[in-house]
C-alpha cells in the first residue's frame, strides 16, 4: 500500500514561487527585508497585529516575536493551511487566521489592532479600492496605530521599465488624499528600492529631499563602478538608469524622486487618544 506524504509549508512555498516566476510574476516573498519598515515604528512588544494576505506566512511569523498577537486573513484556505505548518514547526502560539470572501468590511470590532501590514492586500487595487481599504484600516485601528501599503507607482518610469506594471497601483497623491480622508493623521512615505515588489535593499525616505540628495550622490557612484556582468545583464536599462541618475544628481532633482520610484511604502498613523 502507497503512502502520500503531505508536503511541507516549505515545498509549497518554493513551489509557489517557481510557478509565478515562470508566468513573469512576483510571488510573495520569504525574504526579511520586506519587513524593514518595522524597524521605522516605536515597537513595545505589545502590538496587536493584523496581516492583510498569508503569502509564504513570513510576515506572520516574524512579527510574532515582536507583537502580543497576530491574526492573519486571506482569501486562500490553502495558505492559511500552509500557515498552520508552519506555525506547528515553529511552535509559534501567538498566530491565529481567519478566511474572509474578499477585501471589504473584515469581521473584527472597531479599533481591534495596533498595527495593520496591509502590503499590497488581498486584491489588484486601484485608487477606489485603496480608499476602501484606507477606511476599513482606520476603523480597524486603535488610537496611535499604524497601518503600512505597499502601492505600485502608476506613472514611473522605472517600474515600466523593470515589467513592474502588475499588482495595486496608484499615483503617490491619491494615496494621500484617500488616507487622510479616511481619518489618518499623518503619512510616511518611503520608496522601497530597487523594486517596490521584490525585499528592498533601502526604504528611502521621500517625505524630504536630505535624503534623497545623499542617495542620488552615492548611488552614482555605485553604477560607475558595476561589473561588466551587471552591464552587460542590465543593457540598455542599465545605460538608461545611470545616465538618469547623474543628470537628477548634477540638478540637485531628489524632489523628483517622488514621481519616478517604482513604487511606496506608506506608513499612515492614526491620530492618538485625546487626554
Amino acid at each position: 500500500m502507497s503512502t502520500v506524504t503531505a508536503r511541507s509549508w516549505q515545498e509549497e512555498a518554493f513551489e509557489t514561487a517557481v510557478a509565478l516566476e515562470r508566468r513573469g510574476e512576483s510571488g510573495p516573498s520569504d525574504d526579511l527585508r520586506s519587513l524593514d519598515w518595522r524597524y521605522l515604528l516605536p515597537w513595545t512588544g505589545n502590538e496587536r497585529v493584523l496581516v492583510v494576505g498569508c503569502g509564504t506566512g513570513q510576515t506572520a511569523c516574524s512579527l510574532a516575536g515582536d507583537a502580543r498577537s497576530v491574526h492573519v486573513i486571506d482569501t486562500d484556505p490553502a495558505r492559511l493551511a500552509a500557515l498552520q505548518r508552519r506555525l506547528d514547526d515553529g511552535a509559534i502560539g501567538n498566530v491565529s487566521f481567519t478566511t474572509v470572501a474578499a477585501a471589504g468590511r473584515l469581521p473584527f470590532p472597531d479599533a481591534s489592532f495596533d498595527v495593520i501590514a496591509a502590503g499590497s492586500g488581498l486584491s489588484d487595487r486601484d485608487a477606489g479600492e485603496f480608499a476602501g481599504q484606507a477606511r476599513e484600516a482606520r476603523r480597524l485601528l486603535a488610537p496611535g496605530g499604524v497601518a503600512q501599503f505597499t502601492v505600485v507607482n502608476r506613472w514611473s518610469p522605472l517600474a515600466l521599465i523593470a515589467g513592474q506594471q502588475a499588482g495595486p497601483a496608484a499615483s503617490l497623491s491619491s494615496c494621500r488624499r484617500a488616507l487622510r480622508a479616511s481619518g489618518f493623521e499623518a503619512v510616511r512615505v518611503y520608496a522601497p528600492l530597487p523594486l517596490s515588489n521584490r525585499p528592498p535593499l533601502v526604504l528611502l525616505p521621500l517625505d524630504t529631499a536630505g535624503p534623497g540628495e545623499f542617495f542620488l550622490r552615492h548611488l552614482t557612484g555605485i553604477f560607475d563602478t558595476a561589473s561588466p556582468e551587471m552591464k552587460q545583464r542590465f543593457g540598455w536599462w542599465f545605460t538608461a538608469g545611470r545616465a538618469g541618475l547623474h543628470a537628477a544628481a548634477r540638478l540637485r532633482g531628489a524632489h523628483l524622486l517622488r514621481y519616478i520610484v517604482p513604487g511606496y511604502c506608506l506608513l499612515a498613523l492614526a491620530p492618538k487618544a485625546a487626554d
